[in-house]
């Protein structure tokens, strides 16, 4: 990556936590989601390290940079769905229990579908001639992968932490 893409991605996620603000109404939300987004990578790193790179099969390629923008998109849209189904598992909810239970069945199917085609899509890619392309293909089929298991484990926690502790997020708002 060359150091004025740094530019573009650092522009990118302050573009993304302005709207991910807008949206929730949660400094927190929008402060959280995008550590869990940026914790993808050293995880992803690890293990595309670990099964690619130490078997000698592959390389990290220069494009592989561009799984920034890519896990950037997919990550924060998993916020959004969670969120959403959240707030509208909010109304008839007997307990914060009931609702992320609620919330959680919806939010993690739905991520579960984006994720699986979107991983299918890059590993499709692994058959390539192109080296780059292959070695890209992998490492975002591996950030992919490991940002649904973030969205699914780390989020719902954030969320429910958030609710508790402050009630930060106009999901919270909207409950009577």
């Amino acid at each position: 990556v060359l150091y004025e893409d740094i530019y573009f991605a650092g522009f990118s996620f302050l573009l993304v936590f302005t709207y991910t603000l807008w949206q929730t109404k949660s400094v927190l939300i929008a402060t959280g989601s995008l550590m869990m987004i940026a914790l993808t990578f050293p995880v992803t790193f690890f293990v595309y390290f670990q099964f690619f790179i130490t078997s000698g099969s592959s390389s990290l390629g220069m494009l592989n940079g561009l799984g920034v923008y890519v896990i950037l998109g997919i990550g924060v849209d998993d916020v959004y769905v969670f969120v959403h189904a959240f707030e509208q598992c909010a109304s008839g909810a007997a307990s914060i229990e009931v609702q992320l239970g609620r919330a959680f069945r919806r939010a993690a199917t739905a991520m579960l579908a984006t994720t699986t085609t979107t991983a299918l899509a890059f590993i499709a890619n692994f058959t390539s001639s192109i080296p780059v392309v292959i070695s890209f293909s992998r490492f975002t089929a591996v950030l992919v992968v490991v940002n649904y298991l973030f969205a699914i484990s780390i989020l719902p926690a954030m969320v429910v932490g958030i609710h508790k502790y402050s009630g930060q997020c106009r999901a919270f708002k909207t409950r009577t």
